[in-house]
């Protein structure tokens, strides 16, 4: 965002980077969901950028796939439509309970959904709601713009199970998405930092459980191949050697008779 305000008119206006590409909703639906490392990337830019936006007051509102931008990879994330986010002082932490609700009801965190105080951990929430969506193919809870139901949807399921896609989800990814779901906002991580570290931690357990073996095990596998080479040299030349020796023997001993 680099300014926002009300004209003179009496319009209010946000003036943002122009962005080109598409919204991770159009690229899942035109090349399917992405793989585990995409996810990491992804999340961990998002984050990012709530980390950002807390620490100057504003809070989103409405995270959700059709607000998350990428460029031509998957490594390349904005965060876009500040339309309804809200910007407080930072003094006064959470926002004051409203009347009119601002967001996308799938994606909101519980209190939201009531017209309750929002602040960053209700952004997050979000993000875990995206995290779950991309982690398991679908939504924790159906989408539905009414309200009532989806509270009461809620209420039923408070913990819905993760079950990855991908038998390749570090565990530490499924603990991240179940703990910003978490329904008391003081369960939840508290800073977008706080989930960006946690997402570091996901990576390097990837990275141990199946990126590191599998170099371990070329490196392993070169080694007994050069150990095995060795051994095969070794007894060749102790072969020739003992040839050459036999030769000569037999040489010297008919020289002598």
């Amino acid at each position: 965002i680099f300014d926002a305000g009300e004209s003179d008119d009496g319009y209010s206006y946000i003036a943002m980077e122009p962005l080109s590409g598409e919204t991770l909703a159009s690229r899942v639906a035109r090349e399917g969901f992405p793989p585990v490392t995409a996810i990491l990337d992804l999340a961990e830019q998002v984050a990012a950028a709530l980390e950002y936006a807390h620490n100057r007051g504003v809070v989103h509102h409405d995270i959700k796939p059709e607000n998350i931008m990428l460029g031509t990879g998957w490594d390349q994330v904005k965060v876009s439509d500040f339309g309804t986010a809200e910007r407080r002082r930072m003094a006064s932490g959470a926002s004051k309970p409203r009347t009119e609700i601002g967001g996308t009801p799938a994606y909101m965190a519980p209190e939201h959904l009531r017209g309750d105080a929002t602040d960053a951990r209700s952004d997050l929430f979000s993000l875990g709601v995206v995290l779950y969506w991309l982690v398991t193919g679908k939504l924790p809870w159906r989408e539905t713009d009414d309200l009532r139901q989806l509270l009461r949807e809620r209420a039923r399921t408070r913990r819905p199970k993760v079950q990855p896609r991908d038998l390749a989800t570090p565990p530490i990814l499924i603990e991240i998405v179940r703990t910003l779901l978490a329904p008391p906002d003081e369960a939840r991580s508290q800073r977008g930092g706080e989930v960006v570290d946690d997402l570091h931690l996901a990576r390097r357990e990837y990275e141990r459980l199946y990126e590191k073996p599998l170099s371990g095990r070329i490196i392993s596998l070169r080694l007994r191949w050069s150990g095995l080479l060795g051994v095969v040299l070794s007894l060749t030349l102790l072969l020739g050697l003992s040839a050459i020796y036999a030769k000569q023997n037999t040489a010297v001993t008919g020289l002598a008779l």
